[in-house]
């Protein structure tokens, strides 16, 4: 891509981008964890219908994979092809 006098254009830093919708993604997971009642899915009171998961498993499990939603938003900023998402 190039700028209006020629010269090749200047990509925006995404990464504040990216980081802001992992953090987003990641709180709309403790969110749902948060919220009760809600029959079946865990939360902080029970674990619903999940024998092998708990809010504390869920809560890491979701900071385990946070890392992983800023690789993917910036994959998705450069239009990369649905294989690599």
């Amino acid at each position: 891509m190039l700028s209006p006098d020629g010269a090749p254009a200047r990509m925006p830093d995404l990464a504040p981008l990216c980081e802001r919708i992992a953090q987003a993604a990641h709180r709309a997971l403790i969110d749902e964890l948060e919220t009760y009642p809600k029959p079946g899915l865990v939360s902080p009171v029970d674990a619903g219908s999940h024998r092998d998961m708990d809010a504390g498993t869920l809560r890491r499990s979701a900071g385990a994979i946070r890392p992983f939603f800023v690789l993917l938003a910036a994959a998705g900023a450069r239009n990369a092809p649905l294989a690599e998402l």
